[in-house]
């Protein structure tokens, strides 16, 4: 199958939509046809003829390929004025913690993300964002950074100590089916807003290193809980995309990846690291998978830099674009001190120009598993 390459340009009329998305069905099922005889194990060729995919409602998945800034927890709202009147870049991906989110039990703050959608709608050229949802806190040690308050004293839920922070116990039913709640009411409140392109999850390694990690935890474990996750969500977000951000959990990579192909769910990560790839970049490469599932994927700062590890904005772009596939890439947007890479790395100086040089092109066609239901508005 031919590559599609996005370039951001007006929306598609209802005809068009419609047009397309009969040719997108046609060559989805020649594509199958043809993965028959290219080599695709045997599980993924069943799990794809086997789809869960849910049957079509409303209008439509919000599809809006592109390049999108990554703001840190600790990143000022201002610098969101760098993508204002920028006509390559599609809008911001934005960090939340679920301890703000979730101030008690079961009562929700959404204030600061209905701010951040009005700001963005409302530039000049309306931008799209793209929701993470932090289940977890990196170089800290305070546990309330990284889950409510009643997950972390209450023993029925509970969190975890990792090499670097803390993380809610989410092997286990009790604190997942809490998240669960939580993804529910984001979508009843924003899944129908023109302008929230997607919600992705923290990431799927738990971060532990060479800690051992607590009582009742095993990596199958985990790896149930999140697929549960992403089911529910996606029963809970009709018409937005939900992005499984995968990057590493030993032995259940291929089923994580799997589990998205046979729903609709996105699957992307924290890092798009050409000299080290992750286990999920690797397994979507191996198995081309370009074109059959949602390819969405967050360049950070320890990606970008000049040392042998790590890559270029130029180096990062190719990679992301034309190996993993990607339709929509989130670039970091620098600006404290704790940054690793230079200046000539930054957003300004190395991420928009590489942007702008390539006129702003992803893989931006509807994959296989959306059934042609991409809808660009």
């Amino acid at each position: 199958m031919g590559i599609s390459w996005h370039r951001p340009g007006p929306a598609s009329s209802g005809r068009d939509a419609r047009r397309q998305a009969g040719v997108l069905r046609y060559a989805c099922l020649l594509f199958f046809l043809a993965t028959l005889f290219t080599g695709l194990s045997a599980d993924l060729c069943q799990a794809q003829a086997a789809s869960r995919t849910p049957e079509p409602v409303g209008p439509g998945i919000k599809w809006n390929p592109g390049h999108y800034m990554l703001l840190y927890l600790n990143h000022s709202k201002q610098q969101l004025e760098d993508i204002r009147d920028e006509p390559y870049v599609q809008g911001a991906q934005i960090r939340y913690r679920w301890a703000e989110l979730e101030p008690e039990k079961g009562v929700y703050d959404f204030s600061e993300i209905e701010a951040d959608l009005r700001r963005l709608s409302a530039m000049s050229t309306p931008k799209r964002l793209v929701i993470q949802v932090l289940d977890r806190r990196f170089h800290t040690d305070d546990p309330y950074e990284a889950a409510p308050r009643y997950i972390v004293e209450d023993p029925a839920y509970g969190v975890s100590r990792t090499k670097n922070g803390y993380i809610a116990n989410l092997w286990q039913d009790s604190v997942t089916d809490r998240l669960i709640e939580l993804y529910r009411a984001l979508a009843e409140r924003f899944d129908a807003h023109p302008y929230l392109e997607a919600v992705a999850n923290s990431e799927s390694a738990p971060g532990f290193g060479e800690r051992d990690p607590p009582e009742g935890f095993s990596r199958p474990a985990l790896a149930r809980q999140i697929k549960r996750l992403m089911d529910e969500a996606q029963r809970a977000f009709i018409q937005t995309n939900v992005i499984l951000f995968v990057n590493s959990l030993a032995g259940e990579i291929e089923g994580l990846v799997g589990h998205c192909i046979s729903t609709r769910c996105a699957i992307g990560g924290p890092d798009v690291k050409p000299a080290r790839p992750t286990q999920a970049a690797r397994y979507l490469i191996d198995r081309q998978l370009q074109g059959v599932v949602p390819i969405m994927f967050a360049v950070q700062s320890p990606n970008l830099g000049p040392e042998a590890h790590r890559n270029t904005p130029a180096e990062i772009y190719n990679y992301a674009i034309n190996e993993l596939g990607a339709s929509h890439v989130f670039w970091i947007r620098f600006g404290d001190e704790r940054d690793s890479a230079t200046q000539r790395f930054s957003w300004q100086e190395g991420i928009l120009p590489v942007i702008r040089e390539n006129a702003g092109r992803t893989r931006g066609s509807c994959p296989q598993t959306l059934q042609g239901r991409c809808v660009i508005r």
